[in-house]
C-alpha cells in the first residue's frame, strides 16, 4: 500500500468502510486523512463517527485520530465529535465504545469540558420541558407552562455568558427567547425554541 501513490483524504475515507477489515488498511487510510484541513475534517465527523463503528477493537488508528485532532480544535471538531458520539449512546451495539472515547474526550478537553457541562445541562432541562408540556392538553395552559420551565433554564443559564449549541458549533447563544418560544401543534407537540 505504501507504494501506492497516496490517494487524497476523499477517496482514503473508502477505504474505512466496513468491507476492509484489516487494521492495516484502515490504518493507511487514517494517515491519508493526516493531511486534512479542521474545516474539511469537520465536513466528514458525523460519518467518521459511524465508521467508528467498524472498527474492530475500542483503541484503533482512527479512534486516535479523531480524539487528537478534536482534542487540538475543541470548538469545532471536539464539538462535533463528542455530540455526534452523544447521540448514539442509546445504542447498545456502540454504547460501550462510544462511552470510552466520549470519557477519554472529557478528559483530555480542558476547559471544553465546562462548555460541553452547559451544554448538557440545557439539553436536559429542554428534554425535560419537553416532556412536561406533551401531558399537558389544553394549548393556552401548555405555552403557558412552557414560559414557566423555560424561565428557570435562562435563570440557571445566567451565569453563563454564552454557550454553544449542539446542532452547530458555530452558533453561539447567550438565552431563550421565552416570547418567541412555543410548542408546536402536531402530536408529539415538538418545541419551537427560539434563541438570543
Amino acid at each position: 500500500m505504501y507504494a501506492w501513490e497516496q490517494p487524497g483524504p476523499v477517496t482514503a475515507l473508502q477505504l474505512l468502510d466496513a468491507t476492509f477489515a484489516d487494521p492495516k488498511v484502515r490504518g493507511y487510510a487514517v494517515l491519508c486523512l493526516e493531511n486534512m484541513s479542521d474545516e474539511m475534517l469537520s465536513r466528514y465527523m458525523l460519518q467518521l463517527t459511524q465508521v467508528l463503528k467498524h472498527e474492530p477493537f475500542h483503541d484503533s488508528a482512527l479512534a486516535r485520530f479523531l480524539l487528537r485532532r478534536s482534542v487540538r480544535n475543541t470548538r469545532l471538531l471536539g464539538h462535533q465529535m463528542f455530540w455526534s458520539l452523544k447521540a448514539e449512546m442509546h445504542d447498545p451495539l456502540v454504547s460501550e465504545r462510544y462511552g470510552v472515547l466520549l470519557d477519554i474526550y472529557r478528559r483530555n478537553c480542558g476547559s471544553h469540558r465546562i462548555e460541553l457541562g452547559h451544554q448538557l445541562f440545557l439539553m436536559n432541562q429542554l428534554q425535560q420541558a419537553s416532556d412536561v408540556v406533551t401531558q399537558i392538553k389544553d394549548k393556552d395552559e401548555r405555552k403557558e407552562r412552557l414560559v414557566q420551565l423555560l424561565e428557570y433554564v435562562n435563570g440557571q443559564l445566567e451565569d453563563v455568558s454564552v454557550f454553544q449549541l449542539p446542532l452547530d458549533p458555530l452558533m453561539v447563544c447567550s438565552r431563550l427567547l421565552l416570547d418567541k418560544c412555543r410548542v408546536m401543534g402536531s402530536k408529539q407537540a415538538p418545541l419551537w425554541l427560539v434563541f438570543e
